[in-house]
């Protein structure tokens, strides 16, 4: 019966891969587009299937390296021999580039190490994997790659607290002050947590249309570089542009004659942006990690911006706007019902921007009613007649029930042409010591 049972799950094994093999019959295109959708890891297994897939892999248009793929990486050698892999694949696609369809298009590569393993392991592989990445970089550059995307996550010390302000002030240094011009990169997507990274000094990537930089960390003095590097100087054809959580950025210039789109998230507290955009159309401040990283100051000159969003607390504290939004249409403010004092100037950039928005149309109003006998009344009478606003909708949040319909009042009495009104009333109070929130949607 063993044995008879043993053969038995064999024959079954063997004929589950009897049929015809209609994969391997594709066309050399279909199948390098499929490859090009499989980590290079995996891709390059496929050379064991058969005759057919022999070598195939090493033509994909799209490489695509990914520590989660490797077993885990807790341990320097375990990096190392990732960055190896990476390494020997590019060289020898570099080799073969002769012909075009060799030519790598498309890099992807992510590195993330597991929890760490000691502070000594952590540094030693944050010193490898940065050594690896500016080689990778400046090979993209180098080989005209069209799209970039580098993610790097490296270890963080979670050890006792002295243990772990010792290590930030030996925090890994990235260095692309080398990295060679393109005139062939379209697209970038840098992701780089926990280094402090040196900008391109020189470099041009005179194509490049999209750009977006994550979690960096600037060098002391470093934010010019970073202004040069998304204004036309460097990136005359930039469209669009994504910016979150730049650590230590004091002040931003962008001079962006070609700029359409411009994402700030998470950005520095008490930073000077000022926007030089003559093309940009939309502009969004969005809060993604739930603390308020509030720009001290905006400066804009952008005469054709169609869209413009501030989240609650990613507005700035002031703004100056050079000109009027002429053909801005839909906006997203945050106002508050009172303050502290008659100077108090939380509502100023809203208010500053309702009077520049002469064609508004959709209006998006993130309310706050904190009246209490101690506060000041910083919404009536400040609202600009909106005429053109058809479409409202308005998110109410009050500390107090029977608080509700301050600064709403004023808000409906200068939208007079309305044809949508949404009204979201939250309100927040306090029951046996624990806090209730009602949500009432009005109309």
């Amino acid at each position: 019966m063993g044995a008879s049972g043993g053969t038995s799950k064999r024959r079954r094994r063997a004929t589950a891969y009897d049929g015809p093999d209609l994969i391997s019959g594709l066309d050399d295109d279909v199948l390098l587009r499929i490859l090009g959708l499989l980590d290079a890891r995996h891709a390059a297994r496929t050379d064991a299937l058969s005759r057919r897939w022999r070598g195939l892999w090493t033509r994909v248009p799209a490489l695509r390296f990914d520590s989660l793929y490797w077993p885990s990486i807790k341990k320097a050698s375990a990096a190392d021999r990732y960055a190896a892999f990476v390494d020997t694949c590019l060289a020898q696609r570099a080799a073969d580039q002769q012909t075009a369809a060799a030519a790598v298009e498309h890099l992807a590569i992510s590195f993330e190490m597991g929890r760490p393993t000691g502070i000594e392991v952590e540094r030693a592989v944050s010193s490898s994997i940065v050594v690896a990445a500016q080689r990778w970089m400046r090979h993209a550059a180098e080989r005209g790659v069209k799209s970039l995307v580098f993610k790097m996550d490296l270890p963080w010390y979670h050890g006792l607290d002295d243990t772990r302000r010792r290590w930030r002030t030996h925090e890994a240094v990235m260095v692309l002050d080398d990295i060679p011009s393109s005139a062939k990169l379209e697209t970038m997507h840098l992701e780089i947590t926990k280094a402090c990274v040196h900008l391109p000094a020189t470099a041009v990537f005179a194509s490049l249309t999209e750009l977006a930089l994550l979690y960096m960390v600037l060098p002391e003095g470093g934010s010019h570089r970073l202004s040069r590097f998304v204004s036309s100087e460097c990136c005359p054809h930039l469209q669009k542009l994504r910016l979150r959580h730049i650590t230590r950025l004091k002040e931003l210039l962008v001079e962006a004659g070609a700029l359409k789109e411009l994402s700030f998230e998470s950005m520095e507290e008490g930073c000077y942006i000022d926007l030089r955009t003559p093309s940009l159309q939309v502009l969004q401040f969005l809060n993604l990690d739930g603390f308020g990283n509030r720009p001290h100051m905006l400066r804009i000159s952008a005469p054709r911006l169609e869209e413009l969003m501030f989240d609650q607390l990613e507005g700035p504290d002031h703004i100056i706007v050079d000109g009027d939004f002429p053909l801005l249409r839909n906006l997203t403010v945050f106002l508050r019902s009172h303050g502290c004092s008659d100077k108090d100037e939380y509502n100023d950039v809203a208010i500053r921007l309702l009077q520049c928005c002469t064609s508004l149309t959709c209006l998006e109003v993130d309310l706050h009613v904190t009246k209490e006998e101690s506060r000041v009344d910083r919404i009536t009478g400040r609202i600009p007649h909106l005429p053109h606003v058809t479409s409202l909708t308005v998110d109410v949040f009050q500390m107090e029930l029977h608080s509700f319909g301050y600064g709403l009042e004023d808000i409906l009495a200068n939208c007079n042409n309305l044809k949508y009104l949404y009204v979201d009333c939250r309100s927040v109070c306090t029951v046996s010591g624990y806090p209730i929130q009602f949500n009432q949607i009005i109309c």
